[in-house]
């Protein structure tokens, strides 16, 4: 315990009163910024694995949506909130919507046709079935001994339908 109080006394003469407490946040690129505040005049420096370099000029957008512009010796110079880009985005989204608006109406009025299809599809399914069965039960009947065929006996003419068609072929000519 001793050690570690006389540790903190050593960097209270050193830097001073209160020691420094510094933020690591994440890019949406996935590197690590250390500030001591996310504050406008701030120095940012960049976490490696070399260790702790000053930033470049540049424009970091953080996990959050924030995007910190920073100048060639590593401070911020200005912070943009994520809202204004969220606002955007959603008013792109938005106008992507509104164009699929007439794919989703075809997609429908084909979605109601293929109902219909269907719905008739399975009709005809249903009377070509009933069309098996008749024709199993036709197959399977007993056969009578000899088909029985009737034949007409043909028309005669008596006299008076003789002098009918005598008297129509003279009238025709």
């Amino acid at each position: 315990m001793k050690d570690r109080n006389l540790l903190k006394e050593i960097k209270e003469l050193v830097f001073g009163e209160e020691e420094l407490q510094f933020l690591d946040v994440k890019t949406s690129d996935g590197v690590i910024l250390r500030v001591q505040e996310l504050a406008e005049g701030q120095t940012v420096s960049i976490v490696s694995e070399d260790g702790e370099n000053v930033s470049g000029a540049g424009e970091y957008t953080l996990e959050d949506g924030q995007v910190i512009t920073v100048d060639e010796a590593g401070v911020i110079t200005a912070i943009a909130e994520a809202s204004e880009e969220v606002e955007e985005v959603e008013e792109a989204m938005s106008e992507e919507v509104d164009n699929f608006a007439p794919l989703n109406e075809k997609i429908d009025n084909l979605t109601n046709a293929l109902a219909g299809v269907l719905e008739k599809f399975a009709e005809v399914d249903g009377q070509l079935k009933e069309a098996n069965e008749r024709i199993e039960k036709f197959a399977a009947a007993p056969a009578s001994d000899e088909p029985v065929i009737e034949q007409a006996e043909p028309k005669r003419n008596g006299k008076e339908d003789a002098l009918k068609a005598l008297a129509q072929f003279r009238k025709n000519g």
